[in-house]
């Protein structure tokens, strides 16, 4: 059996398709037709700029888009290892599929990087197979559950409180939210800067569950607030709630301590406004 990735006709239907701009629909378009969606369906490793030129367009529009696409929880990110998830895109491609597609699939697999996003998708994997059919159950355990994977799963304020998660998915992304969308992207520009700032110049790991804990923060705060409250936390002394090593995941769960400047006054800190003034007086500096 040959696989074909293929758009259904009520991709186009779909509310968080038919509101983007049009360049990020060709965008999504492409993430579920391209050549690499066919080896994994729905995990495709490609940097943004090898995007760009395959669907001609400048790579700032891509990053936008793909900033976008994850605001409206049509895929996942990873950066770090160029990598794009699309959850849904098995359920369209697998129908029917034979165990020999199935191998197929688990060798191509394989070959990516070990990343959270590749280890996640198993799950979307199997949930698109006919698992009823002769054989399926010894190819799945020959393959794909053979191996060991680092499954995560991080409920969502929202989801706590028993919205669905289509409901609390469904954060951003309209053509008349294009200031949303370019405070998700400014957000993690900042995000990536502060890290590195604080950091040495290292990389912060971003995957689709980062993109889901900003698009939380950002549905009730503004792309300022989320900023200036994660430069709090990485200037807080390495104790609780920050810990020794934050990321967005502690912004996340602490953002509210982190509404005021924590400082360890009893070993020799600075107060919360000296810490204020001292910032204030670096920026008037760079000026």
């Amino acid at each position: 059996m040959t696989l074909h990735a293929a758009l259904v006709p009520a991709f186009w239907d779909d509310e968080r398709i038919y509101s983007l701009l049009p360049e990020t629909r060709l965008l999504a378009a492409y993430l579920i037709t391209c050549a690499d969606a066919v080896r994994v369906p729905g995990l495709i490793r490609k940097s943004p700029r090898s995007i760009a030129d395959d669907i001609h367009l400048p790579d700032d529009t891509v990053q936008h888009s793909l900033a976008a696409l994850e605001g409206a929880a049509f895929c996942e990110l990873d950066p770090a290892n160029r990598m794009v998830r699309i959850p849904k895109a098995p359920r369209y491609c697998l129908r029917g599929a034979t165990q020999g597609v199935v191998r197929s699939i688990f060798r191509h697999w394989t070959q990516l990087p070990q990343s959270q996003l590749r280890d996640d998708h198993v799950e979307s994997i199997r949930a698109a197979l006919d698992m009823s059919r002769p054989g399926m159950d010894d190819v799945w355990s020959q393959t794909f559950g053979s191996v060991r994977l680092n499954t995560q799963t991080l409920a969502s304020p929202s989801q706590k409180k028993g919205v669905s998660v289509s409901d609390s998915d469904r954060v951003c992304v309209s053509d008349g939210d294009s200031e949303c969308v370019s405070g998700h992207v400014a957000v993690r520009t900042g995000w990536f800067a502060l890290f590195a700032q604080h950091n040495h110049g290292a990389k912060p790991s971003w995957g689709g569950m980062h993109g889901k804990l900003l698009n939380e923060l950002l549905a009730s705060h503004t792309p300022d607030e989320v900023l200036r409250r994660a430069d709090i936390m990485f200037r807080s002394p390495p104790v609780y709630p920050r810990g020794p090593n934050p990321d967005l995941k502690t912004l996340y769960a602490h953002f509210d301590r982190f509404a005021v400047e924590i400082s360890d006054t009893r070993n020799g800190g600075m107060s919360a406004r000296e810490i204020f003034d001292f910032a204030q007086q670096l920026g008037d500096d760079d000026k």
